[in-house]
């Protein structure tokens, strides 16, 4: 079970997850692609995966306040976004121990370590998540290793934040002529 937790807006790439998951199928993984989001591109989205002869590999879902609990299915984890913040879905994998597959960019990089809890492709490059998702789909071992891999989230406490916050804050006050 690949698992995706994302709106389905353009930033977050969903039709990329279409085309790795058929290149993933292709080589006789027996996999499920789990979209768990909603938003105005599913019916395209789900013509895609229409088109590209994986619909019975696809799951959408919608939009669900269950995913702690559907977490706990995944082996692994994807995102193809090609910009966040701090990607929550991301963290929230991490929580749950699940190794990631994951667009090389700023916010995802901040998570997701590569070869330490995951791995990181280059935006658009179909063939290194198939081959981050083949490795980790071969090799149990590895998958275990990956997610079992310690987590500090400690520069993102609500109170650690707050106080860097302030601090921003109290330092631009300063620089203010006044």
């Amino acid at each position: 079970m690949i698992g995706v937790v994302a709106p389905f807006k353009p930033q977050k790439n969903l039709f990329q997850v279409i085309d790795v998951a058929r290149e993933v199928c292709a080589r006789g993984i027996n996999a499920i692609f789990f979209l768990a989001g909603d938003g105005d591109l599913r019916p395209r989205l789900e013509a895609a995966a229409r088109r590209a002869g994986i619909e019975s590999r696809m799951r959408m879902p919608g939009f669900r306040y269950d995913l702690p609990m559907i977490m706990d299915g995944f082996d692994l984890g994807l995102s193809t976004a090609l910009w966040e913040g701090l990607p929550q879905s991301l963290v929230q994998m991490r929580l749950k121990r699940i190794p990631v597959v994951a667009s090389a960019i700023p916010g995802n990089s901040e998570i997701i370590r590569h070869g330490q809890n995951g791995f990181l492709a280059p935006p658009h490059n179909t063939a290194d998540y198939v081959s981050h998702i083949l490795k980790l789909a071969s090799e149990p071992e590895l998958r275990r290793r990956l997610g079992n891999s310690v987590e500090d989230f400690s520069a993102w406490d609500a109170e650690h934040m707050v106080q860097a916050q302030a601090e921003l804050y109290r330092r631009l006050l300063q620089k203010t002529p006044g």
